[in-house]
């Protein structure tokens, strides 16, 4: 039988008791995180330079003049260009396991695995190769080979993205190969900032997005304590090593920046810089997201929460990452994407991308050739022994928590206006401990989880405003 919170008293009183108790004990429990510039610590201002973006490039005026990778202390410009560094797809050359779900806001989970081979083309590694790539110029390149589901094995994406500017906008090329009809199709580039069916996130969230098209300006610091949670019915996942075998890793022991990672506060956390980005009118007039909003790792720059806005100042995605240093030999610059979950908080709709297996290559510039042109997808070789992952979600109730709404963290600039049932569904998911779709919950589970609740919501981090909800 289900709860209907409109007829059923008892479901009513039972939800609005829970959320009293979530007030209560986030009130007299939250410690403020956050804080704006005027507040940042000595050390925090040691990093930064506040005076402005600096110099500019003799040859190129929208690039900072001082070389690349920079060194302290940092322009917020600067920041944002390091945070370049870590699109989606790590810029070196490499194959992963790519495994990546949906879940809508009806419960409904939809997934599949690629394995995706990227060759590097640009001379100099990282950020520093796009910015020397001629304006048009192909600087990275990859095929994804669909593995699962059985369905659409054999299916293949091949991507070009190109160095753009002003005059030179096309970021992608990308060819189609179907099994069925054994043909290779061009398809147009897909506009850089809506999303792809049936997912929240855009062509830009994946491919990143180039910082000189944006104004920056820094918000405050912060410490993230998470961003990518587990549920409490799974409580470790299942990864696998380049060479094929198989590990566990505790739910617990994931990291948002990885094992190596040596500035954790002594809770764990991870210091940020958060800086608000505007798309330049001049670069981008009909941008979709009129602003993003970033939280940097204060040491590399590499970004752990995205938020996105529309024009109507909505909040339309929340991206939350984990991290894990992957090219060890690149220093800084070798850490990549574990994880990534995407949420449109207007929809209710999710989704995740990890990187499982990632393996960095020493491709030759004639097998890349070989390998990375459209008649080469024809052939349908998959040039791997990996095909498959045990990191897949087995079932919905074991799938990746709402994220945090954060909604008292720099409220001048965030202003969070979701539906009733989203924010409603976050409380009740952060008490039982994994995804909830409240239609769905019996009103004997929200009593029980109302009496767990003095303790699992002391650890939530949500706000008090999260939590006072008016129930329908």
């Amino acid at each position: 039988m289900y709860l209907q919170y409109s007829k059923n008293f008892t479901g009513k009183l039972a939800l609005a008791l829970l959320l009293s108790a979530f007030s209560i004990s986030l009130a007299a429990n939250e410690t403020k995180s956050w804080r704006s510039v005027e507040n940042l610590t000595p050390s925090e201002l040691a990093r930064i330079d506040l005076n402005g973006p600096g110099a500019r490039d003799n040859n190129t005026p929208y690039i900072p003049a001082k070389p690349y990778p920079y060194s302290a202390p940092y322009t917020i410009e600067q920041m944002t260009f390091r945070a370049m560094e870590f699109t989606q797809h790590a810029r070196w050359s490499s194959v992963i396991v790519d495994v990546y779900g949906t879940m809508t806001g009806n419960g409904y989970l939809d997934q599949g695995v690629t394995i995706t081979y990227k060759q590097w083309l640009a001379k100099t590694a990282g950020v520093q190769g796009q910015i020397d790539a001629a304006p048009g110029e192909v600087y990275q390149r990859m095929i994804h080979h669909y593995t699962y589901p059985p369905r659409i094995a054999g299916q293949q994406h091949y991507w070009q993205v190109r160095r753009s500017d002003q005059d030179a906008k096309t970021r992608l090329d990308m060819f189609v190969y179907t099994p069925a009809l054994r043909r290779v199709r061009r398809i147009p580039q897909p506009q850089r900032d809506v999303p792809f069916g049936n997912n929240p996130q855009s062509f830009d969230a994946i491919v990143g997005r180039d910082a000189w098209e944006f104004e920056v300006k820094l918000l405050g610091a912060d410490v993230l304590e998470e961003t990518i949670r587990l549920p409490n019915t799974r409580p470790s996942i299942t990864l696998r090593r380049p060479d094929g075998s198989y590990y566990k890793k505790a739910a617990s022991d994931i990291k948002l920046m990885g094992d190596d990672y040596t500035h954790y506060t002594e809770s764990g956390g991870v210091p940020c810089f958060v800086i608000e980005a505007q798309p330049k009118e001049e670069w981008l007039d009909t941008y979709y997201d009129s602003k993003l909003v970033l939280w940097l790792d204060q040491e590399n720059f590499y970004p752990l929460r995205i938020e996105s806005y529309n024009a109507e100042g909505e909040l339309i995605l929340i991206e939350e990452r984990t991290a894990w240093l992957a090219n060890p030999a690149l220093g800084p610059q070798g850490y990549a994407k574990f994880n990534t979950a995407y949420f449109d908080p207007r929809s209710d709709l999710m989704s995740y991308t990890l990187h499982d297996a990632p393996q960095v290559l020493d491709m030759s510039a004639e097998e890349g050739d070989l390998v990375f042109r459209p008649d080469f997808m024809r052939r349908n070789w998959l040039k791997s022994s990996l095909r498959k992952s045990q990191a897949l979600v087995a079932t919905p109730e074991q799938y990746y928590l709402r994220p945090r709404l954060y909604l008292g963290k720099f409220p001048a600039t965030r202003t969070i206006n979701i539906p009733d049932y989203v924010t409603r569904r976050i409380a009740l998911q952060d008490a039982a401990g994994h995804l909830v779709f409240d239609d769905q919950t019996a009103a004997p589970a929200t009593q029980d989880a109302l009496s767990a609740s003095g303790q699992e919501s002391a650890l939530s981090g949500q706000t008090e405003q999260e939590v006072l909800l008016t129930v329908n």
